[in-house]
């Protein structure tokens, strides 16, 4: 009995240990959804140029060229994100303000996922690309979604968010720097 009882210790304690620092690496640092916003290093850049297919079939799509003349706030989204769903009542009430536009990306998603989303969400959106392959998101340099840009009438990137934009400091920045943009 006590051989059987300390075999099972033998085996039972790395295996433990194990799982600890496998839980603890993934948690520090193999989440693909930050838990943390981190910055995006496209600031005060030119908006990388894109041409990306629209939601549905006959569906306008969205290119860099869409964004010219105005101030734009792109978020990028996908049905399947938790936070994206956190702070879409604020890009909601965005896209109501007057002088912006606010655009989508669907970031790998499924149309019909995004769309049955929408639906149920609302879309705030005047238009939506779908970036299936995430090569505009390569270009960006994002790690995930939610991410939200605003792009001035230049086309320049003019404050960057990696991350939902949540929460009193989330918005009070993009705020600010909305404001910014608008002088």
């Amino acid at each position: 009995m006590n051989r059987r009882r300390l075999v099972l210790y033998l085996i039972a304690a790395p295996v433990g240990f194990l799982m600890t620092g496998l839980v603890f690496t993934i948690w520090n640092g193999f989440v693909p959804l930050r838990l943390v916003p981190a910055p995006v290093s496209l600031t005060d850049r030119p908006l990388p140029a894109f041409d990306l297919p629209g939601l549905g079939d006959g569906a306008a799509g969205l290119s860099s060229a869409d964004l010219a003349g105005g101030i734009t706030v792109l978020n990028l989204f996908a049905s399947w994100c938790i936070p994206c769903e956190a702070e879409h009542p604020f890009i909601t009430r965005l896209s109501g303000e007057q002088g912006l536009r606010v655009v989508g990306i669907a970031w790998m998603d499924d149309p019909a996922a995004t769309a049955a989303w929408l639906a149920e969400h609302g879309n705030p959106y005047a238009r939506i690309g779908v970036d299936r392959t995430a090569a505009l998101q390569q270009a960006l340099d994002v790690k995930g979604v939610p991410t939200t840009f605003i792009v001035d009438a230049a086309g320049s990137i003019r404050f960057a968010r990696e991350g939902p934009l949540v929460g009193d400091k989330a918005i009070a920045d993009f705020r600010a720097a909305l404001d910014r943009v608008r002088r």
